[in-house]
């Protein structure tokens, strides 16, 4: 088990840099690789593909996943192969690299389930806990792996073309049970004791830091994977639940890991996963609210429409709206919608170019709320998005301000307004809009 504490990000400095490593990738995914090596096989689409590995009895079967409502849903592609584990695409021929469970020899799978042994690796040494069960598809597009257990000081950098390991030292050891590249950074989760953390690799100097994992009660995932936007994704095993977190300022000393959504999925015990996201689609999102204004303990209604423009089809996507303190009772019926306070998080699937999808919201104004209430909704795409200046709208509620008082209308409390003498017998009932400058209305009887 690693060291530390959950208490602030740990960093461990190593001293060198791996030879040969490529330079840091900043792009969303982070291994734009291009190193085809010409396997056999058919390649994957890479068209938002989310494919997990289940092992049992010695056999492993592959698994497509497809995004819905809340969901994540797995349907076996081909038929089970022999074991393997520590998977990644390469993305420069879309086909899956791993490890064979038995021999430690490197494999391809391609999209129809098919394995492939390629053979020995020159230069990896055997597992001393049987086999190497973490895996990741590095900046230069080759596949580094780790044995895990009690072997989990050094990454082995696999170059798919001649087939050789180079040792990457880690400067602490990592208990990530898969690895995903984004950021030009290694990506895993395990368990600090009980606490569930969030492990950062520096594929060129083998830096290890460790972060609390943004959700209490995670309990540790076997599978790791990069949305095409750059988002990471954790499936945990336990309750097979998929955590979106998405990452602010990746080399920073202390990044920013925040959850926007979670999905359902069937659970298993020993699972892998990668992912290939190669085609953009441009997901907007707009927001309106009816009525247009507001009084203190009006319901409004707000509708959130994604739209996609192209040039793509979407294979799913993430909406969220954190409604502010002027706003409570915050409620949602459409599909794939929770509320957790007043935070608003949706998940759903594929959505064809020129189609829109609606989602529908609702909260009380409180009865303290002054002056415009503004909130924004955000989609957070599934695949790349080639212009993400639509991916946030904003919805803004003035007060109603009209102080005109019918029957001297005691009480009325359009806006704030405060009443200075309402009694209906009065012959000068004034109403002062302490917020909207309203003064002087008066009603003469």
């Amino acid at each position: 088990m690693a060291v530390g504490t959950l208490g602030a990000p740990l960093a461990f400095q190593a001293s060198a840099a791996l030879p040969g490593a490529a330079t840091r990738a900043e792009g969303s995914q982070g291994a734009k690789s291009t190193k085809a090596v010409k396997q056999p096989g058919t390649p994957f689409a890479c068209n938002g593909q989310i494919l997990e590995s289940v092992s049992q009895g010695g056999k492993t079967q592959l698994h497509l996943g497809t995004a819905g409502a809340g969901t994540i849903t797995f349907a076996p592609v081909g038929v089970p192969q022999p074991e393997y584990n520590a998977i990644a695409v390469n993305q420069a021929d879309r086909l899956i690299y791993g490890m064979d469970s038995a021999d430690d020899s490197l494999v391809t799978v391609d999209a129809t389930g098919a394995l492939t042994d390629l053979g020995a690796v020159t230069g990896l040494p055997a597992s001393t806990t049987g086999f190497y069960q973490v895996g990741g598809s590095g900046p230069d597009g080759d596949l580094y792996v780790m044995a895990g257990g009690t072997d989990q000081n050094t990454l082995y950098r696999i170059d798919l073309g001649t087939r050789s390991a180079t040792a990457l030292p880690l400067s602490a050891p990592s208990d990530a049970s898969d690895l995903t590249l984004s950021g030009g950074y290694f990506w895993g989760a395990g368990l600090s004791g009980t606490q569930g953390r969030i492990v950062r690799i520096d594929p060129q100097t083998g830096t290890v830091a460790y972060f609390p994992f943004p959700s209490p009660g995670f309990d540790g995932s076997g599978a790791a994977f990069t949305y095409g936007n750059g988002d990471l994704g954790f499936i945990e095993n336990s309750t097979g639940t998929l955590y979106r977190v998405a990452v602010t300022n990746p080399g920073s000393a202390d990044p920013t890991l925040k959850v926007v959504s979670t999905q359902t999925s069937p659970t298993s015990g020993r699972i892998d996963a990668t992912s290939c996201f190669l085609t953009p689609a441009d997901l907007a999102i707009t927001k309106s609210s009816s009525p247009a204004s507001y009084v203190p303990g009006q319901q409004i209604t707000y509708t959130l429409r994604v739209t996609n423009n192209g040039p793509n089809a979407s294979s799913g996507y993430t909406v969220t709206d954190e409604f502010p303190a002027g706003l409570t009772n915050v409620a949602t019926s459409t599909p794939g919608c929770t509320v957790t306070g007043r935070n608003l998080s949706c998940t759903a699937g594929a959505l064809p170019v020129g189609q829109s999808r609606d989602i529908t919201a609702t909260a009380t104004v409180g009865p303290d709320a002054t002056g415009t209430i503004s909130n924004a909704a955000t989609v957070r795409g599934n695949d790349p998005d080639p212009d993400t200046s639509n991916n946030t709208d904003r919805s803004s509620l003035a007060p109603s301000c009209g102080c005109s008082h019918n029957d001297c209308g005691c009480g009325h409390n359009d806006c704030g307004c405060e009443h200075k003498d309402c009694g209906c017998g009065h012959k000068d009932t004034t109403c002062e809009d302490k917020d909207h400058g309203d003064v002087n209305v008066g009603l003469i009887l």
